[in-house]
């Protein structure tokens, strides 16, 4: 039998690849892979990574080739007994609970108890773990808290122990809708707003002074000039790049929300 401890990525762009890789599944995780036959495959790019939903009797597995393709074949596997565990313990079904997101991170967390971390995909909530994905955040501070959070958990609980851990704390549940809900465009563009303001008001502070120290000191308007480019070239280099940094975080989230909504887990 193959050894799938290899580290090199798989190339999964096509129905076809996905198949194969099946077939490997088929001959190293047999229970899991009889599971798998059982759903639909449905490749899209609409969700960041993957995800299983069941419906009106109908049960899908949904996986994204971008995300797969950066997987060795060890996390592959991982990632597919992940979603077939969502299944197994009726986390879409009977014991669905809500909020979702809460119920998510919750079953996520109960899951990746069980799976050994070097076959789980980077990034994954593990009980006991300090989580790097989040901890490379764009908000750094509440980031940490709840990275903290979650490496303060055991493992080895259940769906709902750790959805009542965090039920219980008002706290726990902003950190998560925090980083796991994306800001609305409204709310991004008010702060672009906020930020161009500020860059008017500074502009205009800048043409003042200008303006005092020609009438004050002339010999030294050209040493202002060179000083007010060097100014707002500043703040024009920074602001793309918070413009950039804002609009990746709102994709990226974006899509995050996709896959809670379009699936019953992620």
């Amino acid at each position: 039998m193959e050894n799938i401890t290899e580290n090199n990525e798989i190339e999964l762009n096509t129905q076809k690849d996905f198949d194969a890789i099946l077939l490997k599944f088929l001959l190293h995780e047999p229970f899991f892979s009889h599971i798998v036959r059982c759903m639909r495959k449905e490749m899209t790019y609409s969700i960041p990574t993957a995800g299983v939903s069941c419906a009106n009797g109908d049960i899908v597995l949904y996986w994204n080739p971008n995300f797969l393709s950066k997987l060795t074949t060890k996390k592959v596997f991982g990632l597919l007994k992940h979603e077939c565990y969502h299944l197994i313990y009726q986390h879409v079904t009977s014991r669905k609970q809500d909020p979702h997101l809460m119920w998510n991170i919750a079953t996520d967390l109960a899951i990746n108890s069980t799976i050994p971390k070097s076959e789980l995909p980077d990034g994954g909530l593990i009980p006991g773990e300090r989580c790097i994905e989040v901890e490379n955040s764009y908000a750094p501070e509440k980031a940490q808290q709840l990275s903290d959070f979650i490496a303060s958990l055991p493992k080895g609980k259940s769906s709902e122990w750790y959805m009542e851990i965090i039920m219980s704390s008002d706290e726990n549940q902003e950190l998560i809708k925090e980083m796991f809900t994306p800001p609305s465009l409204e709310d991004l563009l008010e702060q672009v707003m906020v930020t161009v303001a500020a860059m008017v008001m500074e502009t205009a502070m800048v043409t003042v002074m200008m303006k005092a120290t020609k009438a004050t000191n002339p010999e030294k308007v050209h040493v202002l000039d060179l000083t007010i480019i060097l100014m707002m070239n500043h703040h024009l280099l920074v602001t793309r790049q918070w413009l950039t940094l804002k609009l990746r975080i709102l994709s990226k989230k974006q899509q995050t929300v996709v896959i809670d909504q379009k699936t019953g887990a992620a």
